[in-house]
């Protein structure tokens, strides 16, 4: 066994976190009132407005999530270096990325008719349909 310093850097990696830590607890009450926050929703701050964002931030994160799936199996297939296994692989993922972008561009799609058919049927325009631009 090799002779290990026991205590020294140690204690004083632990005083060190110990008094980062009660230096942020003191100072959060501070920063807390300080703070002025702004409704990350806008304006709308109704329950279809709340909708609308999430849904509109939904169909982001679903597009990034598509493309970084199809670079996925794009790379899949770069380093299957001919494996028959590693292509079938690369193409199997490429076969589901591209699937789950038509089902998300799909649902993208339904969200937008069922919300202006429900606008027509209803009769008014208090509210917007969400655009997924």
């Amino acid at each position: 066994m090799a002779n290990t310093p026991t205590g020294g850097t140690g204690r004083k990696l632990r005083g060190a976190a110990t008094a980062s830590a009660a230096f942020l607890v003191a100072l959060l009450p501070a920063v807390a009132l300080a703070a002025v926050f702004t409704n990350p929703l806008g304006n709308g701050t109704d329950l279809w407005g709340v909708l609308v964002k999430v849904l509109q931030a939904a169909a982001k994160i679903a597009g990034v999530a598509a493309a970084l799936a199809i670079m996925w199996s794009g790379f899949l297939y770069v380093t299957a270096q001919g494996d028959e296994g590693k292509i079938s692989t690369a193409h199997a993922a490429f076969k589901w990325a591209i699937v789950g972008t038509l089902l998300m561009l799909g649902a993208t799609v339904f969200a937008a008719a069922v919300c202006e058919a429900i606008k027509d049927a209803a009769g008014s325009s208090s509210f917007s349909c969400p655009s997924f631009k």
